[in-house]
């Protein structure tokens, strides 16, 4: 408690502008403060990209470091399964395979660093040929395929950049468990666990300084007639989270509404409290790595699918005394562009607006 700070009541203002269908449209807004740019011939309310960059990569390139997005089941890749934003309509695709983060972080944990450096290496050669070819090939193509094809060359240029930015760590990490399937909706809990022991790894390693992680999207990872079936939590509940939620909110004194409710909001706040004692686990200084780090949990609505209600956690220790842990502050009607300001002032990034300059009023009262 003395190293958490409860913020309630914020608003999402943004979602006033929104001019796309449905409710399920907070995550683009969530970290970027603008309003989603709609597909071209939109047909489901998912079909969106964000429109501005998001508060993760603002921070990471000011501070000269790439951010680690991290997604457990996002189960899909449109606007409703991202978080992460290098600009408007630029998403930034999550790793969903908590081994493959660390891969990309560490290196493959069986080699050794010289080891590692020549199987990048040859890496780097082979997919340098590759991309030689398709470029070859591109001008041969139709106008339809050669898109197909430059989206898939941007992917190779991408993979050949992650593997020539590996820079061994000056540290000694630890692979992250397995005996879990990444992709499986029961496996879900033990995938975001892992996302969470990976990037505690690389903040304390030093590797990155700014990461996120999403767990499921917009709707929730399951379909409307699914099953909330998660072993590890002793969770067994025959309705798909998103059904949870509806159930509750239209009849809320229903008891079994109330509880499954509660069973699955309590687990989400026990992965924020997971991350929070795996950093304070670890010695940094004089005190932990929580002490030098802030940890922010958000969503993307509050009651329903409303703009407003909305509740922020956010950690951190000595290292931000500014912050005045310890507390709740009601924040009704403030725009939540607003504490996307404070964080980026937090984090030694001067910013005095965020997101739409029309709604932005400046950094949030602490």
């Amino acid at each position: 408690r003395e190293k958490l700070l409860v913020v309630g009541n914020m608003h999402m203002l943004t979602r006033d502008k929104e001019t796309g269908p449905g409710g399920h449209v907070g995550m683009g807004h969530q970290l970027t403060g603008w309003a989603n740019r709609p597909w071209a011939n939109q047909t489901q309310e998912s079909e969106f990209w964000a429109g501005g960059i998001s508060i993760d990569q603002h921070i990471a390139s000011e501070l000269g470091t790439d951010a680690l997005p991290l997604a457990a089941r996002p189960y899909g890749s449109n606007g409703g399964c991202r978080i992460s934003y290098k600009g408007a309509d630029q998403p930034v695709d999550p790793y969903e395979d908590p081994f493959a983060a660390y891969q990309a972080m560490f290196g493959n944990p069986d080699l050794t660093v010289d080891e590692q450096v020549a199987y990048n290496q040859r890496q780097m050669r082979a997919l340098s040929h590759v991309a030689a070819e398709l470029d070859r090939v591109k001008g041969r193509l139709p106008h339809v395929d050669r898109q197909k094809l430059e989206i898939h060359l941007e992917h190779v240029t991408k993979l050949e950049n992650d593997i020539a930015a590996f820079n061994p760590a000056a540290c000694d990490p630890t692979a992250p468990e397995g005996g879990y399937n990444y992709d499986s909706g029961s496996d879900f809990p033990i995938t975001g666990r892992r996302h969470i022991d990976v990037l505690a790894t690389a903040v304390a390693c030093g590797v990155t300084r700014v990461g996120s992680i999403q767990n499921g999207n917009t709707g929730n990872a399951e379909n409307y007639n699914g099953v909330t079936d998660w072993p590890s939590e002793d969770i067994y509940i025959d309705r798909s989270q998103h059904v949870v939620a509806h159930d509750f909110e239209t009849d809320p004194d229903v008891g079994s509404n109330l509880a499954n409710r509660m069973a699955i909001e309590k687990f989400y706040v026990r992965q924020y409290a997971y991350l929070l004692e795996k950093l304070d686990a670890i010695p940094e200084g004089e005190g932990t790595v929580l002490d030098n780090t802030l940890v922010v949990w958000t969503k993307g609505m509050g009651r329903g699918h409303s703009k407003d209600r909305l509740l922020y956690l956010i950690a951190g220790g000595s290292g931000f005394p500014e912050l005045g842990p310890g507390r709740y502050l009601d924040r009704p009607g403030v725009p939540h562009n607003n504490l996307l300001v404070t964080l980026a002032n937090l984090m030694g990034v001067p910013t005095e607006t965020f997101g739409d300059p029309e709604i932005c009023t400046g950094p949030m009262e602490l």
